[in-house]
């Protein structure tokens, strides 16, 4: 018989404490079980919260984006040949003339199409990010009307970004 299953070789194992027994000793919670319970529970429940606004948000923005993208190119939103008046008018013009807006557009639709799918969500935020930051600009500076989807696609970008946090954290270091 091997020396590893003999008994005499055979030494007693130390005693493992649960998670429940760990946070009990640190100080962390009350000795009550019941209460350790409710508060894992609680723990799940929000993380589950949060990663279903993550992806509703993903899918929204990704949406979004992947339409109005779509739509420089195709022109089937009600309104989309309507020019802005004034300095607004004369800044979509030479972003038109220019074929700027189309070279958007297709970073809009690819931005939006990498959140729709999930992959690469961290790269689509990076895409998308100037996009929305130019929108917000163009309404605060330009054209002072319309500027409520761009906070809306603004906050949807804030919450697809918060959960994903942990992918962007090398960029927040010294």
């Amino acid at each position: 018989m091997s020396p590893f299953l003999s008994k005499s070789h055979n030494q007693s194992p130390k005693k493992r404490t649960s998670s429940d027994d760990w946070l009990r000793n640190t100080g962390q919670v009350s000795s009550s079980s019941a209460f350790c319970g409710v508060q894992r529970y609680e723990a799940i429940v929000e993380e589950l919260h949060v990663k279903i606004a993550t992806i509703l948000s993903r899918i929204l923005l990704g949406l979004a984006f992947v339409i109005f993208g779509l739509n420089a190119f195709f022109r089937f939103l009600p309104g989309s040949n309507m020019v802005p008046p004034g300095t607004a008018g004369e800044f979509v013009t030479a972003m038109s003339q220019s074929h700027y807006m189309q070279a958007v557009a297709v970073l809009q639709a690819l931005g939006g199409l990498l959140l729709l799918t999930g992959i690469f969500v961290p790269l689509g935020l990076v895409i998308l990010g100037p996009i929305l930051v130019n929108i917000l600009f163009f309404h605060i500076f330009l054209f002072h009307t319309g500027i409520q989807m761009g906070l809306i696609f603004s906050v949807l970008w804030l919450v697809v970004f918060a959960g994903y946090r942990d992918r962007f954290a090398g960029l927040f270091l010294r």
